[in-house]
């Protein structure tokens, strides 16, 4: 018997301490020597408040996360088709249709500033707005006397057009076309949808197409530059509310200056002179700002001017 008491004691004090440790090892069972599985560690801090406060032990019991519960999350194979499930399905011609209603739209967010019809920018395109391109107007399937057939504002320079919107949106001053854009009419129907998409007024007019080249007079370029004077000037005596005024252009219209009288107002007064690569600039612009303002300036003509036939 004294044997017995003195295993049965050994054993309980080996049980007991594998409890208070938390040991999963086999356990040496109490009463009929079997193994037993071990119960869940539990950290003594847990047990102390369970022997003070069994009311807090089964409120930690119902705080305590089940392991079971918690299951692994599974990526959805097609997340995108489940993202964008209840959206209708595409529709071609609606989007093309709200395409065109939004190139259509003059955007009102841009608050203009009041026209001033005493300011005139007189604009040529090309080389302007837009590079001048190898093969000169036949390229554009438009000249004197020739129709347009397409109009592609694609190409437009953005820094060149955002330059013309500072001119404008300075002085107020309308826009004028000299180009030869204005010959064809859908050319003139395209710039100005051009230039109300980038919160411009439309062209106010254009100079006359009805003044011929002389000829056979010399260098026919130079005969170019001279007859667009002669069509600026010829606008300007139309208009007799215009104060102020300057010709953007990429051609050097200087030499018009020459057949000019004492008395008459000078080309190199109210000129800026483009790079027909380069297009107008935020430098050319502000030059141009301060003519419509009335500022005498040094010539704003290239120095080195660009080699030109005219087809």
């Amino acid at each position: 018997l004294a044997q017995g008491a003195v295993s049965a004691s050994s054993q309980l004090a080996r049980a007991a301490q594998a409890w208070r440790v938390g040991s999963v090892s086999n356990m040496a069972s109490v009463a009929n020597g079997e193994p037993q599985l071990s119960r869940p560690s539990v950290p003594k801090a847990a047990l102390d408040m369970r022997r003070r406060d069994p009311a807090k032990s089964e409120s930690l019991k119902r705080r305590a996360p089940d392991p079971a519960a918690k299951k692994p999350r599974v990526a959805s194979s097609n997340f995108l088709a489940d993202l964008y499930a209840g959206l209708p399905a595409p529709d071609p011609q609606k989007d093309a249709a709200a395409k065109e209603r939004a190139a259509k739209t003059e955007d009102k967010t841009v608050t203009l500033p009041p026209i001033d019809r005493s300011k005139v920018v007189f604009l040529d395109v090309d080389g302007v707005l837009r590079p001048l391109k190898a093969g000169g107007f036949a390229a554009y399937q438009f000249g004197d006397g020739e129709a347009a057939i397409t109009c592609d504002t694609s190409d437009f320079i953005h820094a060149s057009v955002d330059a013309l919107r500072h001119v404008v949106m300075s002085t107020g001053a309308v826009l004028v076309l000299s180009s030869e854009w204005r010959r064809a009419q859908v050319m003139r129907e395209g710039l100005d949808a051009h230039l109300l998409q980038n919160h411009m007024h439309a062209c106010v007019g254009a100079t006359t197409t009805a003044i011929d080249r002389v000829l056979g007079s010399g260098d026919p370029m130079t005969a170019f530059r001279k007859r667009r004077v002669k069509e600026l000037d010829d606008w300007l005596s139309k208009n007799p509310q215009v104060e102020q005024w300057v010709s953007i252009d990429d051609l050097d219209l200087t030499v018009g200056d020459e057949d000019r009288g004492p008395g008459d107002w000078k080309v190199v007064d109210h000129f800026v002179q483009t790079n027909d690569q380069v297009g107008l600039t935020r430098r050319g612009a502000e030059a141009a700002v301060k003519i419509l303002n009335g500022e005498k300036l040094q010539p704003q003509v290239l120095k080195v001017q660009p080699q030109r036939e005219l087809l």
